[in-house]
């Protein structure tokens, strides 16, 4: 029997229609592309602040702001020792002209570097910032770490990642490039800068960074080598982060009796400071050693980290009010 011509007509529709609804039925089901957006990291020392910006491209532009070495209240802030100041902080009754912790000023301070370096980076993309991570020497160091924190807040930004201690931030740095192969390496990082020695060791687990012990020594940088113990104390340093009692990790597990791995940052690697190294920790390891001369090399480590973190579709993290609105960057 012949096909009413009416009724092929609305079959062949029908069948066009499908067609057609087929590409939209596909991109509704895939999940909506992730826009990949820089990786931007703040850095704090009490020589230098650094800037790193971490381009989808995988390129990392890292500015240093060596003004703010000139500023007193910041070379202040940042050499405050961190005990003293958690006492005085408690006893916020004490009038601010009876001690050199005045918490309103530290903030000030870092909230007036952070303002301009927001600036700095929104001129470099073109566009409002809604995160950024934070590196500062030793996290340990509770009332710089919370002044820096609050500042950040207060700025309008927001942090994805805890904030960092310098060496780990540099191990980060070190994993992109040189990704680790063995199941388990003990690594020492260490920094060494104008005004300061950062050592830490770290169980590194095929890219999971656990701590082992770190020493932060104010005053023990390449602007201290004219005092004749220097070296000395730094040798001393030296063999007691890299002791081989390393006994078990902060999981109960026993630790590798040797360390696998030495990688260095600073912008004060001279050749004394490497050779005083090769003969406290061995040439061998030395002149294996992974070497960031750069001053952001911490930095550029964690605003790599923080690219990883937004790179994908898990990334669910809120920005400030305000600021969602304008950029997701």
């Amino acid at each position: 029997m012949a096909c009413h011509p009416a009724l092929l007509f609305s079959s062949l529709l029908a069948f066009i229609s499908l067609v057609g609804l087929l590409p939209l039925v596909s991109a509704w089901d895939e999940p909506p592309l992730q826009p990949t957006i820089p990786g931007i990291a703040f850095g704090l020392t009490p020589d230098i602040g650094t800037i790193a910006i971490h381009f989808p491209n995988g390129t990392v532009v890292q500015i240093a702001r060596t003004e703010w070495k000139q500023s007193q209240s910041y070379r202040t802030f940042m050499r405050k020792p961190d005990g003293l100041a958690a006492d005085v902080e408690r006893c916020n009754w004490l009038p601010s002209n009876f001690t050199d912790y005045d918490r309103n000023t530290d903030f000030e301070v870092v909230k007036a570097l952070l303002i301009e370096f927001k600036a700095v980076v929104e001129a470099v993309l073109g566009t409002q910032i809604c995160f950024a991570e934070l590196v500062i020497p030793d996290p340990r160091q509770s009332y710089q770490r919370r002044v820096v924190e609050e500042a950040l807040v207060a700025v309008g930004l927001r942090q994805m990642l805890s904030t960092s201690d310098a060496p780990k931030a540099a191990l980060y740095a070190n994993d992109m490039e040189h990704p680790v192969v063995d199941d388990e390496q003990v690594v020492l990082v260490m920094g060494y800068s104008k005004s300061h020695l950062n050592l830490a060791l770290f169980l590194n687990d095929e890219g999971l960074v656990e701590s082992i012990r770190q020493d932060y020594q104010q005053g023990l940088g390449a602007e201290d080598e004219p005092r004749q113990e220097h070296w000395t104390d730094v040798v001393v340093a030296l063999n007691q982060i890299s002791s081989l009692s390393l006994g078990n990790s902060e999981t109960g597990s026993s630790l590798p009796r040797n360390i696998q791995k030495l990688v260095l940052y600073g912008d004060a690697l001279e050749a004394k400071f490497l050779d005083v190294l090769r003969l406290a920790v061995g040439a061998e390891l030395v002149d294996r050693a992974h070497i960031y001369s750069s001053a952001g090399a911490s930095t550029a480590g964690m605003a790599q980290m923080a690219f990883r973190l937004q790179d994908g579709n898990e990334f669910r993290e809120a920005a400030a009010i305000g600021c969602t609105g304008e950029s997701r960057l």
